[in-house]
């Protein structure tokens, strides 16, 4: 694999990893039949009544049940356990931080193991 090649997959990496970080999980205050019906989620994340929690693949309401693939199984989910539904929403504090904070640490740990050799002359042209 040539240079460029390493260097787009590893762009398009990073740019994957980046744009699902810049999400979170969000409860809707409403029924699922109404989030099934206004956002048709890729994914959902369901809460039941004891506590357990699934993300369903391919979610869709099939009569009494949600239906959709956990770990390549598909798993159906009584409405009546249902205790709450998130859908992945934009995170504006997650983006910044991945845009702005995390360069700059980065940048800063440089510029300080770089400078850590310095003698007193300053960091420019040590």
């Amino acid at each position: 694999m040539g240079r460029w090649a390493r260097v787009l997959t590893g762009g398009v990496l990073l740019l994957a990893h980046v744009t699902t970080a810049c999400t979170s999980w969000r409860v809707v205050p409403v029924s699922p039949q109404e989030v099934m019906a206004r956002e048709h989620p890729g994914s959902i994340q369901v809460r039941e009544q004891g506590g357990a929690r699934y993300v369903l693949g391919d979610p869709r309401l099939a009569g009494d049940s949600l239906t959709g693939y956990v770990r390549g199984e598909e798993r159906r989910i009584p409405m009546a356990t249902v205790d709450s539904l998130a859908v992945r929403k934009f995170n504006v504090f997650k983006t910044v931080g991945l845009i702005v904070l995390v360069p700059a640490v980065v940048v800063g740990t440089i510029a300080i193991i770089m400078c850590s050799g310095d003698t007193g002359r300053g960091c420019v042209g040590t």
